[in-house]
């Protein structure tokens, strides 16, 4: 016998006429092959257009030309200095593009932070890219506040490599126990390449960072702790000295 349907006839106790009885098949019928095969070919095409969505994804020309300003997130005990780096990722590289402007606000809680008094601005530029960037590109900063606006006069421009740290701004902790430091006010980067200035601008997007000034209190507390620990093992240690060096007495009945 077949796979497929088969027949075969039956005669009633009468015999009053014959009765056709289709038996079912074992294994696939054609209605499963048919399904199998639909949802094969479903399969491929949803496959397919997987591929070309993520290829399209991938080779986005604004996905890999992003621009990310980033704040550093830092520690700091009370009336101490930090450090917080001001960095750049996703950033446009290649060897003929160069940046020709950028600027932005720094915010935080002047209760919190000041700048440090060791410059005017107290603003760090070693390592910076931009090789233009000086003290005069920072406005005079108010309580809270950084102004940051570059613009490269000759409009050669810098290239800027991912992850390059632009310049680096000196806080010293006054009180309180954290503050963001946020970005404000942030303008397009303008760039150009060395075959046409045609001065191209991309709007950036940014992480804020912040720092948290560690409690006095919890300081002297580890401190106090540590104190009390190492004393503890001290006067063990000598009064296991001194029961080790006592001689041994003999008992009398």
């Amino acid at each position: 016998m077949e796979n497929n349907c088969l027949s075969r006839q039956d005669f009633n106790s009468r015999e009053l006429g014959r009765l056709a009885v289709v038996q079912a098949p074992r294994g696939n019928t054609q209605f499963f092959q048919r399904s199998a095969v639909n949802w094969f070919k479903t399969g491929k095409i949803m496959l397919l257009l997987t591929g070309v969505l993520m290829a399209a994804v991938w080779g986005s020309p604004s996905l890999h030309a992003g621009i990310i300003y980033t704040a550093g997130t830092e520690t700091v005990g009370p009336g101490g200095n930090v450090s917080v780096p001001i960095t750049v990722s996703s950033a446009l590289t290649g060897n003929d593009v160069y940046w020709t402007a950028a600027g932005f606000h720094l915010t935080w809680n002047s209760s919190v932070l000041n700048l440090q008094s060791t410059s005017p601005i107290s603003v760090s530029l070693s390592g910076t890219p931009l090789g233009s960037l000086t003290l005069g590109n920072f406005g005079s900063p108010s309580a809270g506040q950084l102004n940051f606006t570059w613009t490269d006069p000759p409009v050669t421009g810098y290239q800027v490599p991912d992850g390059s740290t632009l310049f680096t701004v000196e806080f010293t902790a006054v009180g309180g126990s954290s503050t963001a430091v946020s970005f404000a006010s942030v303008s397009d980067i303008a760039f150009t390449d060395s075959t046409a200035i045609d001065y191209t601008t991309r709007t950036p997007t940014w992480n804020n960072g912040g720092v948290t000034v560690v409690p006095e209190p919890i300081n002297w507390a580890l401190g106090l702790f540590a104190c009390v620990f190492i004393g503890g093992a001290a006067v063990r240690w000598v009064s296991n000295r001194r029961l080790s060096l006592q001689p041994a007495q003999t008992w009398r009945q």
